[in-house]
């Protein structure tokens, strides 16, 4: 007698889970993994060291997907854990040790794994948050298929107004219309669930409103479900965003969704919107979760509370910070920065920003009962604006000393050591055009003068500038004012140094970035002290430009701008950088500058 035996996948589980990743993240991960090795007809066993960083709760979670990812079945070792729980049932502790061998083998360090959802069409598509945005486009321009819908792009920005309830509400593709923490898989395990319960907690103090449009439901595949989140105190805030307990059984991932508002469906199908479901089920075949969802995502109970106030798929980066800081009782108030992190000013302002967060939540006079929270994003870009004008940017505050103060510095060094011509050496843009033209005016009403002006194309190369220093250095005068950007900068003084024409060189940036976190900080304080909440809207004036990478229609308006502008626009105190206070032109008054001569091992100050 014979039999065909199942291949056996091996599947190892290194390190362990970062924080704000849940189990869910890792389920959706691992379908994706599966899926692409292939494991149709076979068993997967999960091993290795990482197993035992992760609960029995989240081991029946993984396992309890194999349909999903397509094998016969998934198991997990015996081992210690297994051990406490068949200890707790009373069952035998005994193991059984043996050699395994496996028909292939897979490897997964946890610590790789991050936030995600899955879809729009199918389990195994798996999606990082971060890359969301921009995925979501790429559906809406994609032919029809398991990602994509074919939607033209002078009509993907539609937005389709209509009246839900009396009230005013609009949709447009990608809109989330039901959003449901459904599945006997992801709702048996506690940690997800009551992670769920602590973002709807969060999300009421921050004193955020659920979309009313948005069809909501809370169905767990056991009772005792429904038991911790009310012994808890969870409850309620769940309840508070839609989330009532409709059953324990199945519902939205095999369809048993129920019917949408008459005008949601009708504004739907009448404008050929894309509408969306998010759930924390197992499947989202294309039709299986509601006949007018074509785009259906599977995420984790968290991330599906944070979506009901996000509203639309286009709004992941808000949702994200939601998983991240929301689920851990962190967002109290946020600052977020962009920087060119591999820049000098970059890597200058970082630790001057890092170090004012930390001193400003280690204060108890600022921000009281709030944490200030820093969200980091790398441009990946030098790009050096220069003077920017507040009238082209109303909301643009200078909180760095403009060209004309420091260029009238450098004219006041001039005229102290009686120098009558300098030789000025800038890269031909904005910022050094505009710098240099300030500084002749300058000069000018010192009675001295730029003799010549060595210019240097942006990106120009080492040798190139070298050429040009060259050149320079055997010119009569000997007054070099060099004007670039930081990094040109540091290409054109190392040369320079080679050549012996200038000794050493520094910035503050770490200095105004410290300050200006501390501006903000105070600034926040006055505006919450006053009254003011985070309240934001979208502005269907915004629109996203054809052949642009610019989402601008994911933008949100901070509806208390003004208020918060007036008061930062009020704030007078000393940080390290002196005085800050801003004038009519919103640029920092009365900027002082100490005039150093730098030479040898030390400095001379000889005036300011």
């Amino acid at each position: 007698m014979s039999m065909v035996l199942p291949g056996v996948v091996g599947f190892e589980l290194s390190g362990k889970l970062c924080n704000g990743v849940t189990t869910i993240d890792l389920v959706l991960t691992v379908t994706q993994m599966l899926r692409k090795h292939g494991v149709v007809g076979k068993f997967v066993e999960f091993y290795g060291e990482g197993v035992g960083k992760i609960s029995l709760a989240d081991r029946a979670t993984i396992a309890n997907m194999s349909p999903e990812y397509g094998a016969t079945m998934g198991f997990f070792p015996v081992d210690h854990v297994s051990l406490q729980y068949l200890k707790l049932t009373g069952r035998s502790e005994e193991t059984p040790l043996q050699e395994r061998v496996y028909s292939s083998y897979l490897h997964l360090d946890l610590a790789d794994v991050e936030p995600c959802i899955s879809g729009p069409k199918r389990p195994h598509d798996q999606v990082p948050l971060k890359e969301m945005k921009a995925d979501w486009h790429s559906c809406l321009d994609n032919k029809v298929g398991f990602n994509g819908f074919a939607i033209p792009k002078e009509v993907q920005n539609k937005v389709v107004k209509f009246s839900f309830h009396g009230q005013p509400a609009e949709l447009n593709h990608g809109s989330v219309v039901i959003a449901a923490i459904t599945s006997c898989t992801n709702t048996s395990n506690p940690s997800v669930m009551l992670g769920a319960g602590l973002v709807a907690k969060k999300v009421c103090e921050l004193g955020l409103q659920v979309k009313s449009w948005i069809k909501t439901s809370l169905t767990p595949g056991y009772g005792v479900v429904t038991k911790y989140l009310l012994q808890s105190g969870l409850q309620k805030y769940l309840n508070e965003h839609g989330f009532h307990i409709v059953g324990c059984g199945c519902t939205t991932c095999i369809g048993n969704s129920g019917d949408l508002d008459e005008s949601v469906a009708s504004a739907i199908s009448e404008n050929d919107i894309v509408a969306a479901a998010v759930l924390s089920g197992n499947r989202n075949f294309k039709g299986r979760v509601h006949p007018l969802t074509r785009a259906n995502y599977l995420a984790s109970p968290p991330l599906v509370v944070a979506y009901t106030f996000a509203g639309a798929l286009r709004q992941l980066v808000a949702c994200i910070e939601m998983e991240t800081d929301l689920f851990l009782g962190e967002h109290d108030g946020g600052v977020i920065f962009s920087i060119y992190f591999n820049s000098v000013i970059g890597r200058s302002a970082k630790p001057g920003i890092e170090a004012a967060v930390d001193d400003v939540n280690s204060n108890s006079t600022v921000l009281a009962g709030m944490k200030l929270n820093l969200i980091l994003h790398d441009t990946n870009c030098s790009g050096f604006l220069g003077t920017v004008e507040a009238l082209q940017f109303p909301y643009f505050l200078c909180t760095r000393h403009s060209d004309y103060f420091q260029m009238y510095a450098i004219a006041d060094l001039i005229k102290f050591y009686d120098w009558r011509e300098v030789v000025t050496i800038f890269v031909n843009d904005d910022y050094g055009r505009n710098g240099i033209s300030v500084l002749g005016d300058a000069l000018a009403k010192k009675r001295a003068k730029i003799s010549y002006k060595i210019v240097f194309t942006l990106g120009a190369s080492r040798s190139d500038i070298n050429d040009l220093l060259v050149r320079v250095n055997m010119m009569e005068s000997r007054v070099y004012v060099f004007h670039v950007n930081p990094d040109s900068g540091l290409t054109i003084f190392s040369v320079a140094k080679l050549l012996w024409m200038e000794t050493s060189s520094f910035n503050s940036y770490a200095l105004y970035a410290y300050d200006f976190i501390w501006l903000l900080a105070c600034a926040l304080d006055v505006f919450f002290n006053e009254g003011g909440s985070n309240s934001f809207s979208y502005d269907p004036r915004l629109h996203d430009t054809n052949g642009s990478t610019l989402h601008l229609t994911g933008l949100c308006t901070f509806q208390e701008g003004q208020k918060l502008l007036q008061i930062l626009l009020g704030m007078n105190f000393t940080g390290l950088i002196g005085q800050i206070q801003f004038d009519s032109k919103k640029n920092l008054i009365l900027p002082t500058f100490d005039i150093l001569n730098i030479g040898g091992n030390g400095s001379q100050r000889i005036g300011c």
